[in-house]
């Protein structure tokens, strides 16, 4: 009986010893358990988060889409980002110019308007706008040939800081005009105002084939790529984010 005894005790002693390693693992496990869950409420509170922000944000494009609209105003909006590009037509910036033609100041001073209140007006508020940005770009040549989106050599660097820069001073032409109270006065333009930036983002590279540009003549190019029409201008806004309730 004492050997049968002290054997059933070493039995019972490593029965315990893997009853506590199993205890040991399944706490290992409940932690993980509740980490992957937290993580996952957590990833869910922030896609919450994301989608709503797009709704809000296509809600905000369809304002300023519905609005352009009924003042008959021509523009393509973006019906997910609410991106504005405005149609000046022929009245665009005369090439190497960045003065405002008096097309260019009419279609400014009936857009700014409605798309401030489509921004602000009604029940949106101005605390969901973070900013509002005014982009410049440029036609994608310079001295009679396509410019290479992605060439670091002198000539193609001296290209594409010229019409950086002169992307950024249409914009600004565009900025000045808007919020010069001698010139125009609108309805939420004090509010926007902090909310502005003037970007000048050289030209469309994102339509650019970067082959075409040593393959092609300027004329080839253009036709295309239409050169008159990506100098175009985008109006955008963004949104700040919604903290957790």
């Amino acid at each position: 009986l004492k050997d049968d005894y002290e054997g059933n005790a070493g039995k019972i002693a490593a029965l315990e010893s893997d009853l506590a390693e199993a205890q040991d693992k399944l706490a290992d496990a409940a932690d993980d358990l509740g980490k992957a869950e937290s993580d996952l409420a957590a990833t869910s509170e922030e896609l919450q988060k994301v989608l709503e922000l797009a709704k809000d944000r296509q809600d905000v494009a369809q304002r300023i889409k519905e609005g352009f609209e009924q003042a008959g105003i021509k523009a393509d909006v973006d019906s997910g980002t609410g991106d504005v590009i405005l149609d000046f037509g022929e009245e665009y910036f005369d090439t190497d110019s960045a003065k405002l033609k008096p097309g260019m100041r009419e279609i400014i001073r009936d857009a700014m308007p409605v798309y401030a209140d489509s921004l602000f007006g009604r029940d949106i508020g101005s605390g969901k706008i973070s900013a509002v940005e005014i982009i410049g770009f440029a036609s994608p040549t310079f001295g009679g040939k396509p410019v290479k989106p992605r060439s670091l050599d002198t000539t193609n660097r001296r290209a594409v800081n010229y019409n950086l820069d002169l992307s950024y001073e249409r914009a600004r032409s565009i900025f000045k005009y808007a919020f010069n109270p001698k010139t125009l006065k609108f309805e939420h333009q004090e509010t926007m105002l902090p909310l502005i930036k003037v970007t000048g983002r050289s030209f469309f590279t994102e339509e650019v084939n970067p082959e075409d540009t040593g393959n092609l003549s300027r004329e080839e190019f253009c036709k295309l790529y239409d050169c008159f029409g990506s100098q175009r201008v985008i109006i955008k806004f963004d949104l700040k984010e919604k903290e957790n309730s």
